[in-house]
């Protein structure tokens, strides 16, 4: 975990400059740009598929998180916090069959035990973003694919699932989920969500 995500990409920065030969006196601080201060460069990021993808494809928290509170930023919010952002995901899961009360998203990186959702529920979810054509092919692009690339690159080789498996993976100690849609040669696609809680051996539970 990254507590101090403002010192971590500053210093980031600075590191990133002495390897191309840009040095930079002083120490990163927390601060406000001062009135008079001169814009030396700027740079746009990749478009946001682009920054989702590469998210999804190597299961990168950091990333998720930052992303939420920019939503949070987007939004109007101030301050923009983590929670702030996360309460912005409640109409659309109550809208989609998620029963108030009957579950907890507090961190969109997974790694945080005061998540609580069901089976059943990320099967909602990923139901509905198959209803939206305009979000639904990027979506299905950003994820890691089975046998191919990203968390899954090693899973599935050589078998019949490689290629047509699009999933996000979960492994928290003591759980294990997979997550997304498999296709079939004549088109259908299938939703499926899988977690697994328990002391037993989880790679028993990757294998299934």
């Amino acid at each position: 975990n990254i507590s101090s995500p403002d010192l971590w990409s500053g210093a980031q920065l600075k590191c990133f400059l002495a390897q191309r030969n840009v040095k930079v006196s002083g120490v990163v601080k927390t601060g406000k740009t001062p009135d008079g201060a001169r814009l030396l460069a700027n740079a746009d990021s990749k478009p946001l598929v682009g920054l989702i993808t590469d998210m999804l494809k190597v299961s990168n928290n950091y990333v998720a998180e930052m992303l939420i509170k920019n939503l949070a930023a987007e939004s109007g919010v101030v301050p923009a916090t983590l929670a702030k952002g996360m309460a912005l995901f409640k109409p659309y899961f109550e809208n989609h069959g998620f029963k108030a009360g009957s579950y907890k998203f507090v961190n969109p990186s997974g790694f945080n035990r005061d998540n609580q959702l069901s089976s059943k529920q990320i099967g909602l979810f990923l139901d509905s973003m198959r209803s939206k054509f305009s979000v639904f092919p990027e979506f299905l692009v950003a994820l890691p694919i089975g046998g191919v690339d990203g968390t899954l690159k090693n899973r599935m080789k050589k078998t019949s699932a490689q290629g047509w498996v699009r999933a996000k993976t979960g492994l928290p100690n003591g759980v294990v989920g997979l997550a997304g849609y498999a296709g079939h040669p004549e088109g259908h696609i299938f939703t499926f969500s899988f977690i697994y809680n328990g002391p037993g051996r989880e790679d028993k539970a990757r294998d299934f």
